[in-house]
């Protein structure tokens, strides 16, 4: 039910007319443009397509991101609770307690809380980190398909200019 508001929010709502980019004609498919940049690559992966689904690219940088934050916050969670576990092993030596379980009870908060912090400082920076550097990978891969399509697809032209006998454009002076 959620997936059928969000795309009918853009005809209930007027100001959000972008359009999904498979609402045109499908029987004259367009022409794909060879000379796409970077930035155009980049935003062809955050459109979804006709069945209402996210690209693959977009859904692996998603994961890969998540997977970062995952191993960030463990990283960093456990290195703060170790650090919060020997400062309040070594600062609360002459405290006293009224019971053991008070002091177990201190002890597992101040951990905890230590984990916490560890976890949030670690987990986002290497999340953004993971996430950044798997969507610059993409768009490098792509930008290198594309090369080796255009390359293809020049030799395939001038072989087939060299067979008919005919001269280039780039020839005539």
């Amino acid at each position: 039910m959620l997936r059928t508001v969000v795309r009918l929010t853009p005809a209930l709502i007027p100001i959000l007319e972008n359009r999904n980019q498979n609402d045109y004609n499908l029987l004259e498919p367009r022409t794909p443009d060879i000379s796409e940049t970077g930035r155009d690559r980049l935003k062809k992966m955050f459109y979804r397509n006709e069945y209402d689904e996210v690209s693959p690219e977009l859904r692996t940088v998603v994961q890969s991101g998540l997977c970062g934050v995952f191993f960030g916050a463990c990283m960093g969670g456990f290195a703060k609770s170790r650090d919060a576990y020997l400062y309040f092993i070594e600062n609360n030596q002459a405290t006293i307690f009224q019971t053991t379980m008070e002091a177990k009870k201190k002890l597992q908060d101040y951990v905890m809380i230590g984990f916490a912090k560890g976890a949030y400082h670690w987990g986002w920076r290497l999340g953004i980190f993971t996430g950044t550097f798997r969507t610059d990978q993409f768009n490098q891969a792509k930008e290198k398909a594309a090369e080796i399509k255009h390359d293809s697809l020049t030799k395939h032209h001038d072989r087939m200019v060299e067979q008919k006998g005919e001269i280039k454009i780039e020839e005539i002076k």
